[in-house]
């Protein structure tokens, strides 16, 4: 169970763990993709990458929370190549930005 949050909408969703991280984006967000947009999503502080790892990689608590941020992209990108794992922003870490809930 996976809760996505981006802005003030919140969803839950229930995918397998076996499935990638960039799977999750397409399932969540297609349209936005389709557009060219890019979908980065940020887990505990972290922003998870790459695209192509599977859920299981990010080690998750059950349920887990991803706080999702939609930017436009800088060059085109097909979904089905590994060039979407790569942007100027991948060493985007928003970790310092964020407070722990305690």
């Amino acid at each position: 169970e996976i809760s996505v949050r981006y802005r003030e909408n919140s969803r839950t969703v229930f995918i397998p763990e076996n499935k990638s991280l960039l799977d999750l984006k397409k399932y969540c967000f297609q349209k936005v993709l389709e557009e060219g947009k890019r979908v980065h999503m940020v887990y505990q502080g972290h922003l998870l990458r790459p695209d192509s790892a599977p859920l299981t990689e990010f080690t998750l608590d059950t349920p887990a929370t991803f706080i999702c941020q939609i930017s436009h992209s800088t060059s085109s990108t097909n979904l089905n190549s590994s060039s979407a794992d790569t942007s100027p922003n991948e060493d985007l870490d928003l970790s310092g930005l964020l407070l722990p809930v305690l």
